[in-house]
């Protein structure tokens, strides 16, 4: 069974309707599909309290921000897919009138129905709805076609008025149509009359029969509400011999009155004064109500079935469409005159003739005219070769119009009538005089031609001959100062040309070293020059600078293609997307961005008294000089994310807890004339400074507890950051630990814990360092206690060997040297450290022993540095004498000759340096180098732990003698 919205518009399409077709158009954007609409069949329009706009359409309901659109649909508790109306009330809820009876409301980024929230069921009709409306105490009234109406309170009760309702003991069928509010009453419009209710007291109520009115049942009647005439002006639909009108109600004197209409009128929506737009089955049209009748006026859009009208805060017009989408139309007083193939062929450049003609050149060297006053296009051949050509240059002089560029050569354009000079030639620009031409030609630079060579005008040859040329360096752009001075723009910058002499003026700003496209000079006698996609400099008749227009206020950014100055000294400036008016006041420009087109590409720009002339991929756009396109843009903060969960938007402060720290803002920024859109963000009101982003989503991790300020402002293309501040606050609550309490007691425990700890630590340690010093004690005594028995025993033998062989001097000798030594061993076993004296006499009794033992097989010496207090220096006890024994088994005795022991004591800064040196064979040839007796272990630990008690470092070498020496050395830092 189909829908009664949609049995309506089947009979619409039946009635059809005509629209008149001119060479211009509307200016418009087209939103469809491809743009991001879920359906291109959209009912109705409205923009909330934050600047979004709301469609909906038969695929759910978007918003949009200007340059995306987000699609809600039942999955997101809207109650149907189908939303014909749209409204806001005074709580910023937007209410969503569906097809199948069953309201639904959004606030704060949920949408809510009577399955989430129980007060609307009062409200589920299983009904079309016809009206809606809020009162001024805050009540909804809801009407529908065939159930009557319904009032949901403020405080969430509700009350029913049926269809047929008492009065004067009559019973009235009141089919109800629209709902709207006057001087804190509700009125309702019926098939007959006006229902009229004072909110205070619902159940007292007014009807007011309108005599001559009898209207049919229409679930899509759009109606305007003009408060002051009381008047209420809405579309009628008859099948009938009298066709489609426009009807007014005078809810004030309650009369009623139609105007015939020949096109089928689904609404209309006011501009200003006696201007409207008049929508219906065959688009829209731009109507002043002083026209006699509606069919006489111009109409745009044709072939759109346009179901509303919506003018939003920026004074743009928005026309949803049953079969189209939406179109968006910034100013009805913007025209677009469309060319055949412009996307493949676009206009590359126009021109203001003498004529007050605008002459159009397309990228292929088509020619234009259009009639600046009825926009009336005049084609004619054009004589330039449709391959690889491109028009550069346009200017007049008289009644004559010069065209050069690349391929082009030189065209004259004097009325109807075109000539051609030098075809083919590339010719980026051109300067006209009385009697001569100055050409550029490529890489045969500057040329001057006579006004008599264009009758050479085959002649190629002739134009890159050298005669004639003025400057040889490739010019891209040309001007003749009204002081005769020529301007030549080149890829090095500016130049001038003056009485044969040439002037460089590339150093009077960066910029101007840089590749110069164009330069003009205004009537005031200023110079603007356009630089490459970088600047605009202006210098004045002198050469000084007067501005430059960069990235610093707004041109560089958007990188200016061409300009043009009026004749009101104005510059017209057009970059990609946007057009700029700039004027010099007081060595001061005064710029600003009157329009911007994120879908069009411009292309060149000229003006006439009243409009600017924009060359276009979509052909030309007619702009009014007077036209200032509204920029102001509105930061959002759309969504929040807390540890990857959504919450609800509130203007309240969120409190969360410590651990629910990782924040995520989504961004929106409501601009409906640009897409390039900038950010920047602080997070608390004491930060000095703002972090600007390109992103519109913000994400701060691991917060730290404490209080914070969200503060999100956006910039639109033209610099210009929103007047509004979106604010957010959200506290982080400290976790228990970081309680003053908790962490005082926190801390005293940790500290008695730690020193616990430490204590028990120092003294395992200390117990564990003091027995490790006890074993190496023991370990060096046992060695000594080891080496005794057999030093003596060998000792004895060799006394014993010097008594049987009589020697009884040298036997008495050694035996008291023997004996001296025992004692000192015997003193020195129980000492840590001893003096150098004492360990000195010890090493030469034990040294002159073995000499003896060994028939004084080796030599010795013992060397001490005069600066040694060998008496007051300690050293560890029996630390040497394992080395010089070492020295003398394992070097010594093994060798075939005699040896020498050395022995020498230093004085080191930070202690005793000795050296323990012998002539033996080395470790290589014995063949232990890798072996290091226990002895000489036990040493080398001992003095690691002397030098942990301490603060000296006790550390030995053992060093082998460099071939063709041998021997060991032994280096000991004591």
């Amino acid at each position: 069974m189909q829908r009664p919205i949609q049995r309506l518009l089947i009979v619409l399409l039946s009635l059809g309707g005509t629209c008149s077709v001119f060479a211009q158009t509307l200016y418009y954007n087209n939103y469809t599909t491809s743009a991001g609409l879920p359906s291109n069949t959209v009912y109705y329009a409205t923009q909330d309290h934050d600047g979004f706009l709301w469609f909906g359409t038969d695929a759910g309901v978007c918003k949009y921000d200007g340059h995306s659109f987000t699609t809600y649909t039942p999955q997101h508790h809207l109650s149907d897919n189908e939303i014909f109306r749209i409204i806001e009330d005074s709580q910023q809820r937007l209410w969503f009138l569906p097809f199948n009876g069953r309201i639904s409301y959004y606030k704060n980024g949920s949408f809510f129905n009577s399955s989430n929230d129980s007060t609307l069921a009062a409200l589920d009709l299983n009904d079309i709805y016809s009206g809606f409306q809020e009162d001024h105490l805050g009540n909804i009234w809801v009407s529908a076609m065939t159930k009557g109406i319904f009032l949901l309170h403020a405080d969430g009760s509700s009350t029913a008025f049926p269809r047929k309702l008492a009065n004067n003991n009559a019973a009235l069928d009141h089919t109800v149509f629209y709902l709207w509010s006057h001087q804190k009453k509700i009125y309702a419009l019926t098939s007959t009359g006006i229902l009229i209710f004072d909110p205070a007291d619902p159940k007292r109520y007014l009807f007011r029969e309108i005599p001559g009115m009898s209207l049919t049942s229409d679930a899509s009647r759009k109606i305007y509400i003009d408060t002051a005439q009381t008047t209420l002006h809405f579309p009628l639909f008859n099948n009938t011999a009298e066709g489609s009108s426009l009807a007014d109600i005078n809810y004030g004197e309650f009369t009623f009155t139609r105007k015939p209409s020949e096109l089928t009128i689904l609404g209309m929506l006011p501009i200003t004064g006696d201007s409207s737009w008049v929508y219906h089955t065959a688009g829209v049209t731009h109507w002043n109500s002083k026209t006699p009748t509606i069919k006489e006026a111009t109409s745009y859009l044709p072939g759109a079935i346009v179901s509303h009208a919506l003018k939003d805060t920026d004074n743009g017009f928005w026309f949803t469409t049953l079969n189209r989408g939406v179109y968006y139309v910034p100013s009805p007083h913007i025209k677009r005159i469309p060319f055949e193939n412009s996307l493949e062929n676009p206009v590359r450049r126009i021109h203001l003739t003498p004529k007050r003609d605008i002459l159009a050149v397309r990228e292929n060297g088509a020619f234009a005219s259009i009639d600046a006053k009825d926009y009336s296009i005049r084609h004619f051949p054009s004589p330039i070769p449709t391959d690889n050509v491109r028009v550069d240059e346009i200017i007049s002089d008289g009644d004559t119009t010069w065209i050069t560029g690349k391929a082009v050569g030189i065209i004259k354009l004097v009325g109807n009538q075109v000539e051609t000079s030098f075809p083919r030639a590339t010719i980026n620009s051109i300067a006209v005089l009385p009697d001569r031409f100055i050409l550029e030609t490529g890489y045969a630079g500057l040329k001057v031609f006579n006004r008599s060579d264009l009758n050479k005008r085959k002649d190629v040859a002739f134009f890159y001959a050298p005669e004639g040329r003025i400057f040889f360096e490739r010019t891209n752009a040309l001007c003749l100062t009204a002081e005769q001075q020529i301007l030549c723009g080149t890829r090095k910058g500016l130049v001038k040309i003056e009485n044969g002499e040439t002037s460089n003026f590339s150093s009077i700003h960066p910029y101007l070293k840089h590749r110069i496209k164009q330069i003009e000079q205004a009537r005031d006698g200023n110079i603007w020059i356009l630089v490459d996609a970088t600047a605009i400099v202006v210098l004045d008749r002198d050469f000084n600078l007067v501005s430059v227009l960069d990235d610093s206020n707004g041109i560089g950014q958007h990188a200016a293609i061409r300009f043009y100055i009026d004749e009101n000294d104005v510059t017209w400036i057009v970059s990609r997307h946007k057009v700029y008016r700039a004027s010099v006041a007081e060595n001061k420009i005064q710029l600003g961005a009157i329009f911007t087109s994120e879908t069009v590409d411009f292309n060149d720009i000229t003006s006439d008294n009243t409009n600017l002339w924009l060359a276009t991929a979509e052909g030309i756009i007619i702009l009014p000089k007077t036209f200032q396109q509204q920029n102001e843009i509105s930061a959002h903060v759309t969504s929040m994310f807390v540890n990857g969960e959504k919450q609800a938007m509130t203007t309240r402060e969120l409190i969360l807890p410590y651990d629910q720290n990782n924040i995520r803002l989504v961004l929106a920024a409501r601009s409906f004339t640009t897409n390039d859109i900038y950010y920047r963000y602080k997070i608390r009101d004491t930060d000095s400074t703002w972090t600007m982003t390109k992103s519109n989503e913000l994400e701060f991790s691991s917060l730290q507890p404490g209080d914070y300020h969200f503060s999100v402002q956006a910039r639109n293309a033209d610099g210009q950051w929103s007047k509004y501040t979106k604010s957010l606050s959200i506290q982080i609550k400290k976790p228990i630990w970081y309680e003053w309490w908790f962490i005082m007691g926190a801390m005293i425990i940790v500290i008695f814990t730690t020193s616990l700890i430490i204590r028990n630590a120092y003294h395992a340690n200390y117990k564990k360092v003091l027995l490790h010093d006890r074993l190496i004690e023991s370990e060096l005594k046992a060695l000594v206690a080891q080496m005794n028995p057999h030093f003596i025993f060998n000792t004895l033998n060799t006394i014993q060997k010097f008594f049987i062989t009589s020697d009884t001097k040298t036997a008495n000798r050694l035996l008291s040297r023997f004996s001296k030594l025992m004692r000192m061993i015997l003193d020195n076993t129980s000492r840590s450290f001893v003096t150098i004296e004492a360990e000195i006499a010890f090493l030469n009794h034990y040294l002159e022993i073995e000499s003896m033992r060994f028939n004084q097989q080796f030599d010795f010496e013992i060397l001490t540095a005069p600066n040694l207090d060998t008496a007051n220096t300690f050293i560890p006890s029996m630390t040497i004498q394992p080395f010089v024994e070492n020295a003398l088994i394992h070097g010594i005795m093994p060798l075939k000759k005699k040896g020498r022991i050395v022995i020498r004591f230093s004085m080191l800064e930070n202690g005793t340096y000795v050296e323990v040196e012998d002539n033996g064979v080395g470790r290589t040839i014995n063949h232990n180098r890798t072996h290091v007796p226990r002895g000489i272990n036990l040493i080398r630990e001992r003095l690691s732990i002397l030098s942990n008690k301490s603060d000296k470092v006790y550390r030995m070498e053992i060093v082998d003698q460099k071939p063709p020496e041998q021997g060991t050395r032994v280096l000991l830092y004591l």
